[in-house]
């Protein structure tokens, strides 16, 4: 893990979370670790820049500075699955929140979706992977899974940190009052800021309903189809419902795998895409 400058909190310290955090990861999932580097960095796209594997990973990442140098983190893999692949995290996520630790979980479970995906069906070279049928139907449902992983592991690692006095209804109570309405917030403004990009537009739906899904497993009653907020069900209908049910239902790999065409379909009814 490389040292860079870490906010005002001690890089030890940084490292020992992201450390620990990893080691929770794979000790309750109990799935093989793939060794990753990890770096901290103040320009998230200059540094995937220097990493770009290729002429064009570096024309892709070029396209997207934009949109890189606004995450709180990303991955770069490797042209092979006997390489090491990189999780960038910015040093903007380093604060009281300890935000990065969902950023971490978030690109390591990416990464273990494209290799999964890629031994799937037998590839190597992972850039081949681009050229697989179902790949963008993967892109889609990695954001899910991702989002549903990183928002998970969060809450487990920092409610282990803090003293949270918090009943489970009361908790149920201020997810409802005030974090799932911010979230909702920030979706609408997606959707609507992306009704002309059907990639962005998608990536905002997946990454909500992999944060609800984490609800829906611990508040069953108070987060279910049901009670997805009024104005997703107004605006989509059925088509949101009936995706929130798939994607809860096939949340790790073994149950999409086979199931990608279904979900591209659902995918479709959402969005227009250009021919």
């Amino acid at each position: 893990m490389e040292d860079t400058k870490m906010s005002n909190y001690d890089s030890a310290f940084i490292k020992k979370m992201a450390y620990y955090a990893i080691n929770t990861y794979y000790d309750e999932l109990n799935i093989k670790p793939i060794d990753v580097e990890v770096e901290f960095t103040d320009d998230l796209y200059k540094r995937r820049l220097e990493l770009a594997i290729n002429e064009k990973d570096i024309a892709d990442v070029e396209k997207g500075k934009s949109f890189i140098s606004g995450l709180n983190g990303t991955l770069v893999l490797p042209a092979t699955l006997n390489e090491k692949p990189y999780i960038l995290i910015s040093n903007s996520t380093i604060d009281d929140s300890m935000l990065f630790i969902s950023t971490l979980i978030h690109e390591l479970t990416h990464i273990h979706d494209f290799y999964d995906f890629a031994k799937y069906h037998n590839i190597e070279h992972l850039s081949q992977m681009e050229e697989v049928n179902d790949f963008r139907d993967l892109y889609f449902w990695t954001e899910f899974h991702a989002r549903r992983k990183g928002y998970y592991f969060y809450r487990k690692i920092i409610k282990g940190f803090i003293q949270d006095s918090k009943t489970k209804e009361e908790e149920a109570q201020y997810i409802m009052d005030i974090e799932c309405p911010h979230h909702f917030k920030n979706l609408k403004e997606e959707l609507i800021n992306n009704q002309n990009n059907p990639i962005q537009f998608l990536y905002s739906i997946m990454q909500f309903l992999g944060r609800y899904s984490v609800w829906q497993d611990l508040f069953p009653d108070e987060f279910n189809t049901e009670t997805l907020p009024r104005e997703l069900i107004n605006a989509f209908e059925h088509r949101i419902i009936d995706m929130c049910n798939f994607l809860y239902n096939h949340s790790n790999f073994e149950n999409i795998k086979d199931k990608f065409p279904e979900l591209r379909l659902k995918l479709d009814s959402f969005v227009i895409w250009e021919s």
